[in-house]
């Protein structure tokens, strides 16, 4: 399911004006990423890595932005995901 939400997120992105898709994805994908990074199955981890990944291409550091305002210490799970 968290990869089908990888495929999906471009597409919202696509067929929305950016606003519109930063709230929906704000409001009900990046929930979806926070809850599966504290999974500890290797196959719920990868998933959730491409997830966050494909966020990452999309919103930038905007994205970090709204992690910041949902679960501030998530903050830098999300950035070593990225290795940053």
């Amino acid at each position: 399911m968290i990869l089908k939400l990888s495929d999906i997120v471009p597409r919202i992105y696509q067929s929305t004006n950016t606003k519109s898709a930063t709230s929906l994805i704000s409001k009900n994908v990046v929930p979806v990423a926070l809850r599966c990074m504290a999974e500890n199955k290797p196959e719920i981890k990868n998933s959730c890595r491409t997830l966050v990944i494909t966020l990452y291409s999309l919103m930038g550091m905007q994205l970090l932005d709204v992690v910041r305002k949902v679960n501030s210490g998530m903050v830098g799970r999300f950035e070593s995901m990225l290795g940053m």
